[in-house]
């Protein structure tokens, strides 16, 4: 692994560059960067059948201009930042947040001013009622992030939406539990766009929540939400988005943003429910 502490002890920066690359051997090999004053930039790219496990308070940056191939997976276990510029940035391997927490955010970034498509596996794991983990996806403006491999549930996934409105995170990859009613939990806090694209199976409810601000939720299928019940909380939006048939059971609360409605079709495409569909109206103001 990397490890960088400074040199005596004294946290300095670190970049790994030039024409060469850097290989992983089998197992998860820890880049450690201790602090701040210790942040590290990987310009080359990253092979080898090993896996990446991130750890410490700095700043990893992936930054490989051509991508990274190594196939044993990145397990994110810093609240640091991890920052990422291309499709490739985390190898070809499985992507798991391992951050405990009630829940435990681990912090990736998209940089880079174009679109970022990540085909990683997701695997999220924990234990339920106790410890879980999160992920907090950041972007800097016009970076919209896809992710188009599928996520395994193993614990609820916590996901937070920080990127601006010109950078919307889209899942495109079939979300599922095994049959274990695990949720999904959203939220965001820079008024940012989730889109669910794929027909999931995940079984254990939806909850649209504040953050530090609203979030919207934009469907591109029917069965997005998977099979239990929505929540939309107080200030968040359900974007039905021409989605007709839409396999929900939904309890909405509140206006959403600047009172234009919780839920909403934001598309000149006809939205619907399916007739097993239902909406029940929580906390709600007259403009719903």
């Amino acid at each position: 692994g990397v490890y960088n502490n400074g040199i005596g002890g004294t946290p300095c920066a670190l970049t790994l560059g030039g024409s060469g690359s850097l290989s992983l051997p089998a197992g998860l090999n820890t880049f450690y960067v201790s602090s701040a004053a210790s942040n590290t930039t990987v310009n080359i790219p990253i092979n080898g059948t090993g896996g990446l496990q991130t750890g410490g308070s700095g700043t990893l940056y992936l930054y490989s201009p051509t991508g990274s191939g190594y196939s044993g997976g990145t397990m994110l276990a810093s609240s640091a930042l991890t920052y990422f510029n291309n499709n490739t940035a985390f190898g070809i391997g499985a992507i798991t947040p391992s951050l405990n927490g009630n829940p435990g955010y681990c912090a990736i970034l998209g940089s880079g001013g174009s679109p970022i498509t990540l085909a990683n596996p997701w695997t999220v794991t924990g234990t339920p009622g106790s410890a879980t983990n999160g992920i907090n996806f950041a972007t800097s403006a016009n970076t919209p992030v896809t992710c188009s491999g599928n996520w395994t549930l193993q614990a609820p996934l916590w996901l937070r939406q920080n990127g601006p409105s010109t950078s919307p995170l889209t899942l495109s990859g079939v979300i599922s539990d095994g049959g274990n009613n695990f949720s999904l939990n959203v939220s965001a806090n820079n008024s940012g766009t989730l889109i669910i694209s794929r027909a999931n199976t995940y079984g254990g409810g939806t909850t649209i929540a504040q953050g530090s601000s609203g979030v919207t939720v934009q469907l591109g299928n029917a069965s997005a939400l998977g099979t239990g019940a929505t929540t939309i909380a107080s200030g968040c939006v359900l974007d039905l988005n021409g989605t007709a048939g839409v396999n929900a059971a939904l309890t909405v609360n509140g206006t959403g943003f600047s009172n234009l409605g919780a839920l909403i079709n934001n598309s000149g495409t006809p939205a619907s429910l399916s007739a097993s569909s239902t909406v029940s109206m929580g906390n709600v103001g007259q403009n719903d």
